[in-house]
């Protein structure tokens, strides 16, 4: 009878786990393959915009929800897995003064750091998660501006928007590549959480999830990132911050597209450097599979996914 480490092997692609293990530190694999079979902890954030951290907690506690806070945000809580389906259905969700969020997601936001009265923009902003997180922090102050390409995922990110009160948002229908010959370099801050090919989204309970995984999807996914990344560049200002990030754990989307946008941009843009109050995550990867990358690059972020966390790349770039 096999170990439970073989069976999680089995039940996930040979060629991704190849790839995984292949950059994964050794003493954080076991906890990496495991969390490809464990249920995961379900994690919200109390939208500020509508609601303070106290009283929803109360009232979330008051209805049976064992709570537990996310120690580096006073607005996070996570609850486990067997409580989905109580905090999901709370009333607190409909009215927007919750939202089901996972940490890694919620500390794109604290790295980015928008602040009152700047101009920002999220570049792939559906379904919402994010921008409501930004509007949040803002204060309903600036300029904040969300772009989605997808129709069906644009007006789900206008009812996430307008459920969390974030009527000041503005939302564009439209391909983020289009936005610099509209706009030219204005934003203070940028957030790109470029389309990919969704590997921390990978599950053994769902065999759906990787089924068109493969090396030709990822080449796929980085020629569009590629050209977002970009753009998102293009359209900040001097001195301003972008935020490249992805739900992939592949070099290729990750440190690839970022390596050539600096090759591209050499001076101009730097990598700053990310302080994560976590301590499931490695630092970005300086070569891999004969691919050098720029030695900056290790300050970029990569979250390994456990228990509570999704996995996550993480790029702070500026433009000098």
């Amino acid at each position: 009878m096999g170990s439970r480490d073989e069976e999680v092997t089995a039940e996930l692609p040979a060629a991704f786990w190849e790839r995984l293990e292949s950059w994964v530190e050794p003493h954080r694999l076991p906890g990496v393959r495991d969390s490809f079979a464990q249920p995961k902890r379900v994690a919200f954030r109390v939208n500020r915009l509508s609601a303070e951290p106290g009283p929803v907690a109360a009232e979330l506690e008051r209805a049976g929800l064992e709570l537990r806070p996310l120690p580096w945000l006073a607005e996070g809580f996570h609850v486990a897995d067997t409580q989905r389906e109580l905090l999901t259905r709370h009333p607190l969700v409909e009215l927007g003064q919750i939202y089901i969020h996972n940490p890694s997601s919620m500390l794109t936001t604290l790295v980015l750091a928008p602040q009152p009265g700047e101009t920002v923009m999220d570049l792939a902003a559906a379904p919402g998660g994010k921008t409501l997180h930004m509007a949040a922090q803002m204060r309903g102050e600036g300029f904040l501006s969300a772009v989605e390409p997808v129709q069906s995922r644009f007006y789900k990110l206008k009812d996430n928007l307008r459920r969390g009160g974030a009527s000041f948002v503005r939302t564009y229908q439209l391909d983020g590549r289009q936005v610099p010959r509209k706009t030219g370099p204005r934003f203070d801050r940028i957030l790109l959480d470029a389309p990919c090919s969704g590997e921390a989204r990978f599950h053994t309970s769902d065999p759906t999830a990787h089924q068109h995984w493969g090396t030709r999807k990822i080449r796929e996914c980085r020629g569009k990132q590629a050209g977002l990344i970009q753009a998102a560049w293009e359209s900040l200002r001097p001195g301003g911050r972008l935020l490249y990030c992805t739900c992939s754990f592949a070099p290729e989307e990750n440190e690839g597209v970022v390596a050539n946008l600096l090759k591209q941009m050499p001076g101009p843009a730097t990598v700053v450097s990310i302080d994560l109050p976590i301590e499931n995550w490695q630092p970005g990867l300086s070569q891999w599979q004969g691919e050098s990358f720029p030695e900056e690059l290790a300050g970029c972020r990569r979250i390994l996914p456990d228990e509570l966390h999704d996995g996550l790349f993480m790029a702070l770039l500026e433009k000098a």
